[in-house]
């Protein structure tokens, strides 16, 4: 019996011959030919890996080692697993690597070395940091992280209660004057100018109420009103000629004083 075999993509043709053994007169030949679907199977392909997967803890503070910080990935085959940071999720810069094989997930920062030998890993806190995996032939995704700071909770204080009104303060203030012809409107009794001679009323409103002072001025200005025990404030006086003038054509002279 022999056989052979002929296909094409997709197909297959057996045929088999059967001869007759030796002595057997005129031996009949028989010949089975059978075609059937053929079905190739390629060897798998790497591929790209998928991203990796990055679970972090709630905070870090400085001095930040391995714990909490973990990588994962679902691919078989992967061999190395990259960190870069510093903004360069495309890993331009020299970056930092670690061997692995057979597992499906490793920590960080231990076992990471930079790719220009210059030293390991060290996590930081509010840093923008990025992963991959390299499974021999194709890099994966990129799946970039950040880890918060923590912070320490800082009691609030309790604020002190204001009283409604300040208390009364015992700063007294006291205003005295004269009335003089200020003929230079400067405000100022220059050494030319006369004082007023003649009878007047000081009238003083503001927050110390005191009573009208009327009083006789001569004209060498040794006469003066005084109000004292005054409070702070803004206080208005008003003076009015009692003498010397006619009534239609009397002035008032005012002027405004703030203590403090």
């Amino acid at each position: 019996m022999t056989a052979s075999s002929t296909g094409t993509t997709g197909t297959s043709t057996v045929t088999v011959t059967g001869t007759a053994p030796s002595g057997v007169s005129s031996p009949p030949t028989v010949t089975h030919t059978k075609t059937f679907a053929l079905t190739v199977t390629a060897p798998p392909s790497a591929g790209t890996p998928a991203a990796p997967t990055v679970t972090i803890p709630g905070c870090i503070n400085a001095g930040y080692n391995d714990t909490g910080v973990n990588i994962s990935w679902t691919n078989t085959g992967v061999t190395w697993v990259d960190i870069s940071h510093a903004n360069d999720s495309s890993f331009t810069t020299p970056y930092y690597h670690k061997a692995v094989s057979n597992i499906f997930s490793t920590t960080g920062s231990s076992g990471f070395n930079a790719t220009d030998n210059s030293g390991g890993l060290s996590l930081n806190s509010a840093t923008n940091y990025y992963v991959r995996t390299y499974n021999g032939t194709q890099n994966s995704q990129i799946t970039p992280f950040n880890i918060p700071a923590c912070i320490s909770a800082t009691p609030t204080p309790t604020p002190t209660p204001s009283p409604s009104s300040p208390p009364p303060s015992s700063t007294s203030y006291t205003v005295n004057g004269f009335v003089f012809t200020d003929t230079n409107s400067n405000g100022i009794k220059d050494s030319t100018e006369s004082c007023y001679a003649g009878a007047v009323t000081v009238h003083l409103s503001g927050p110390t109420s005191k009573p009208d002072i009327q009083y006789t001025q001569d004209s060498s200005c040794t006469s003066q009103y005084t109000f004292s025990g005054l409070a702070a404030g803004n206080y208005t006086i008003t003076i009015t000629p009692v003498t010397n003038y006619n009534s239609t054509n009397t002035p008032v002279w005012t002027q405004i004083v703030t203590f403090p």
